[in-house]
């Protein structure tokens, strides 16, 4: 019993009108959410993201994250500023924050989402070049995300 009214309330209290949108919304946003609050643990660069254990950055990837001042500073930037775009893009897609009464909450939270991306996905730029071992096709890939991204937005804020 207790598990239908958690199916049932759950999904209206967020603005969903049927049990399956809130499921999409928890397969895709939730997922999204999900691994952006699990993630926040790398916040503490030093001490868990690059710390030696088995959770943290690949092997080898620390040598050159915390070798020069500027790949450091950039890779702290990056995941201080993705995760916490990550958590405010999955906000986006609930409906109760799409509403007419919360229409200003809900671009609020969308400019400091894409402000958030710009800045990370700029910020990790430096450090590409040794991303992911630096084969060739990780530079590549790694490269073409931030353009990409940063490429749609830039011609979207263009508009106004």
């Amino acid at each position: 019993m207790h598990t239908s009214i958690v199916a049932n309330r759950l999904p209206a209290a967020l603005g969903f009108a049927r049990p399956i949108h809130f499921l999409n919304w928890l397969l895709f946003s939730g997922t999204l959410f999900i691994f952006s609050v699990i993630s926040l643990r790398f916040l503490y660069f030093t001490t868990v993201f690059c710390g030696g254990g088995s959770d943290g950055a690949l092997p080898g990837e620390c040598f050159y994250f915390l070798r020069t001042l500027t790949t450091r500073l950039s890779m702290k930037v990056h995941l201080w500023c993705v995760l916490p775009a990550g958590i405010l893009a999955s906000l986006q897609f609930l409906p109760a924050l799409r509403r007419p009464a919360r229409l200003r909450i809900h671009r609020g939270i969308g400019y400091a989402s894409i402000a958030l991306a710009l800045v990370g996905n700029l910020a990790a730029v430096p450090s590409i070049r040794h991303a992911f071992g630096g084969d060739l096709a990780s530079q590549v890939c790694d490269n073409f995300i931030p353009v990409a991204v940063n490429h749609r937005y830039d011609c979207w804020l263009c508009q106004y």
